[in-house]
């Protein structure tokens, strides 16, 4: 039953991440995006998992958006006064047109194993410049974490 359970938590979150997030507005895919992983993170790793394939496959189908992965860097998480954990993104545009990236970043423990994803949108990044974000866990996250971008788009 709890695997019945689970199976249909997975298929809500996939619908929930890929439906709406397509063509967009950035503020709808963040609120999104950290609904989709606290929902994930109430519901163990396989769901955190299952979260991240969904989330990334939304940035996939943003309407006229490049593969940027390699334009963003993670620097190391911290953890804020409010007890989530942080990772400062660094974006930089290589392109000589301004535009907008939707990030996904993974936090991970010691292990590797995936603890929570956050999807950021770092608007108006200048023509050949840099632009800083923050990437924010939806929840507390315990013990030494690392933080991943596992996908950008450039659009």
């Amino acid at each position: 039953m709890m695997t019945m359970r689970r199976l249909a938590a997975v298929a809500l979150l996939s619908a929930l991440v890929i439906g709406p997030v397509s063509g967009c507005g950035s503020g709808t895919a963040s609120d999104l995006a950290s609904s989709v992983s606290s929902a994930a993170a109430s519901l163990g790793s396989s769901a955190a998992s299952a979260a991240a394939s969904a989330a990334s496959s939304a940035l996939g189908s943003i309407k006229g958006s490049i593969d940027a992965t390699g334009d963003v860097k993670a620097g190391s998480p911290s953890t804020a006064s409010d007890g989530r954990t942080t990772a400062e993104l660094t974006v930089s545009n290589p392109t000589s047109d301004q535009h907008t990236y939707t990030v996904s970043v993974s936090f991970k423990n010691k292990d590797g194993s995936l603890l929570d994803v956050a999807v950021v949108t770092v608007s108006r990044v200048p023509a050949h410049g840099t632009a800083r974000a923050t990437a924010r866990s939806s929840h507390n996250l315990s013990g030494a974490t690392s933080a991943e971008v596992t996908a950008a788009v450039r659009h």
